[in-house]
C-alpha cells in the first residue's frame, strides 16, 4: 500500500469512515487499537487515521511517536501478531500531526484475547459460531500466496527475477505488455507488484509467499513447509530404496523430483514388429502434470511438505490442503479454480503450468494412451491423494538396481560407480580417520555446495549402507558404518571422477 500524502488524508476525511477507513483519537488504548487492526485484517485491510474526530474534524495528535508505539503494541497483541504487517507513520496536515496506520489485505484470521472481530461497514463486529466457520473457510480458499513476508528484496535472486520478467514479455497474452528494466530498478519493482510477487509497504517492498517460492534465494528459510518429500520403496512401505527431501524454488523442486522419479521407476519394452519401443513405467507428461498440480494447488499455509511415494505397483502424490469449498472429487476435472492465483500466473509465464485447468484431463489422456488404469483422486482429511497404477502388461527390461539395502557393509565397484567425487572423498577421509561425524552444514562448507546438495549426498551414502544417520532435526549428522570394508582391488583414490 502506498503511503498517504496530506492531500490523500484530507480526501479521506471528506469521504468519511467506511469499510476500509477508521478515524481515531490519540486517547485510544492499546487493546482497542489491536481489536481494530484485527477487525480490518479479518476483512479487506484498511487505514486508521489517528487525529481525526468521529465528525471528520482534523484535531491532530500531540505525541505521534507514542501513538505509533501504541499501534505496534496493539499489533503484537493480536494472535497471530500483526505488527510486522502494519505500516505506521506521521503526516503533517496543515499544522496538525496525523498518525496513519495501514494494513494490507491478509489471509490469516486474527483474534485479540481469544475474540474474533471483522470490519462490517463502519462497525467492528464480533464473529463466532457459523460466522467464524465461514470466515475460516473463506480464508482457506483465499490467496495465501499473496501474503507478504517480513523480508527485504535481498531475499530474491536477481537472475530468477529477470528471467521471469523476460518470460512474461514473451508469453503475455496482452500485446501491449511493457518491457521490463533489470531488477531491482523501479520499473521491475512495479511489474513485480502487479504480478503479486512483491507488496509495497510505504517506501519498502516485501516479497510475497509466491514471490519467494519462485524467485527466492532460499525459500525454505522462511517457508519451511514448502518442500517435497520423495521416497521409493521395495515393498508397500517398509523398505526404503531411495528417499530425498527436496528444497529450493518450485521450478528447482520440479526438476529434482522428476529426476528422482525417473531413476526410481522402471523402463519397459514393447516390441512392434521388428522395432523395440522403450516405455517408462509412467508417462512422463502425466507424472509432470501430477507434480506441477501439487506444487501449484497445495495449501502453503499448512505446515507440511508434499509427499510422493513410489511403490512397486503405484505412484502416489499427497498434497496438503483439502479441496476448495464448492469443489468435489467427482466433478474436479475441467474445474479451473485456483487456491494460489499469483503462483498460477507466475508459473504460466515460466512455462511450468497452463491457465486453463487441463492438468487432470492431460493426465487421464496420457494414461489412456498406454493402457494404464485411470488416475485415482481421493480426499483424505486435509490431504488430496493422487494415485497412478502401473501395468502388468509392460515387460520390465531394466529393474531399479541402482541402490543396495541399507545393511550393505562392503564397498565394491558396483556401489563406487554410484558415488560422486565428494562422496568418495568423504569416504576416504573417514577411512583415514581425518574426519569424524559430519553434519549437513559442515559437509556444505567442506565442499562448497548448496545445503540441498549436502543433504542429498549424505542421505545417499546412508541409503547405500555406507554411512549411519544419527541425531534428529538440526542435530542430524552422519558417521561411517562400523566395520565398513572395501572389496579387493577397490581403491577410493584411484577411481576417475564422475559427473553427478
Amino acid at each position: 500500500m502506498a503511503r498517504l500524502t496530506a492531500e490523500d488524508i484530507l480526501e479521506l476525511v471528506q469521504l468519511g469512515e467506511s469499510q476500509t477507513v477508521e478515524f481515531k483519537s490519540e486517547s485510544e488504548t492499546q487493546p482497542e487499537v489491536g481489536e481494530l487492526l484485527a477487525a480490518l485484517a479479518n476483512a479487506e485491510g484498511g487505514t486508521v487515521l489517528f487525529g481525526i474526530s468521529d465528525d471528520s474534524v482534523v484535531i491532530g495528535v500531540k505525541k505521534p511517536h507514542g501513538v505509533i508505539q501504541k499501534v505496534l503494541g496493539g499489533g503484537r497483541g493480536c494472535r497471530p501478531p500483526l505488527d510486522s504487517y502494519v505500516d505506521s507513520y506521521t503526516v503533517k496536515v496543515g499544522d496538525k500531526n496525523i498518525v496513519v496506520a495501514q494494513i494490507p489485505p491478509l489471509d490469516s484470521i486474527y483474534a485479540v484475547g481469544g475474540i474474533y472481530r471483522r470490519r462490517h461497514g463502519v462497525e467492528n463486529i464480533v464473529v463466532f459460531g457459523d460466522d467464524l466457520k465461514h470466515l475460516a473457510l473463506d480464508r482457506m480458499s483465499g490467496d495465501f500466496d499473496r501474503h507478504p513476508l517480513s523480508l527485504s528484496l535481498d531475499a530474491l535472486d536477481e537472475r530468477k527475477v529477470n528471467n521471469l520478467l523476460a518470460a512474461r514479455l514473451v508469453r503475455s497474452l496482452n500485446p501491449d505488455t511493457v518491457p521490463s528494466a533489470p531488477f531491482p530498478e523501479q520499473t521491475a519493482l512495479k511489474q513485480l507488484v502487479a504480478l503479486g510477487a512483491l507488496v509495497q509497504v510505504g517506501d519498502q517492498y516485501q516479497p510475497t509467499v509466491a514471490g519467494l517460492l519462485l524467485l527466492g534465494r532460499k525459500p525454505q528459510e522462511a517457508l519451511e513447509q514448502a518442500s517435497v518429500q520423495v521416497a521409493a520403496f521395495a515393498d508397500q512401505g517398509a523398505t526404503f530404496l531411495d528417499r530425498l527431501e527436496v528444497e529450493g524454488t518450485l521450478d528447482e523442486q520440479l526438476a529434482t523430483v522428476l529426476a528422482f522419479i525417473r531413476r526410481n521407476t522402471r523402463l519397459g519394452a514393447r516390441i512392434e514388429g521388428l522395432l523395440r519401443e522403450d516405455l517408462p513405467e509412467y508417462p512422463p507428461t502425466a507424472v509432470r502434470e501430477a507434480v506441477v498440480n501439487a506444487l501449484l494447488h497445495r495449501n502453503y499455509a499448512v505446515r507440511a511438505p508434499i509427499s510422493i511415494f513410489i511403490f512397486p505397483d503405484r505412484l502416489e502424490v499427497l498434497s496438503p490442503g483439502s479441496l476448495l469449498p464448492g469443489l468435489s472429487i467427482e466433478h474436479l476435472e475441467g474445474q479451473h479454480r485456483l487456491r494460489n492465483h499469483v503462483l498460477g500466473r507466475m508459473m504460466y509465464y515460466m512455462a511450468m503450468a497452463e491457465k486453463f485447468g487441463t492438468g487432470l484431463w492431460r493426465i487421464r489422456q496420457e494414461l489412456l494412451k498406454v493402457n494404464l488404469p485411470p488416475v485415482q483422486l481421493r480426499q483424505d482429511g486435509e490431504w488430496l491423494r493422487l494415485t497412478m497404477h502401473n501395468s502388468a502388461d509392460v515387460r520390465v527390461a531394466l529393474p531399479p538396481t541402482h541402490l543396495k539395502p541399507r545393511s550393505a557393509q562392503i564397498l565394491g565397484l558396483e556401489q563406487l560407480v554410484q558415488l560422486n567425487p565428494r562422496q568418495r572423498k568423504i569416504l576416504r577421509l573417514w577411512q583415514e580417520g581425518s574426519v569424524g561425524k559430519i553434519g549437513r552444514t559442515a559437509y556444505k562448507d567442506l565442499f562448497s555446495v548448496a545445503p540441498i546438495t549436502a543433504s542429498r549426498d549424505l542421505d545417499h551414502l546412508s541409503l547405500l549402507g555406507l554411512a549411519k544417520r544419527v541425531g534428529v532435526g538440526k542435530n542430524t549428522a552422519y558417521e561411517p558404518i562400523a566395520g565398513l570394508k572395501l572389496d579387493e582391488g577397490v581403491v577410493l583414490t584411484s577411481q576417475p571422477d564422475m559427473d553427478e
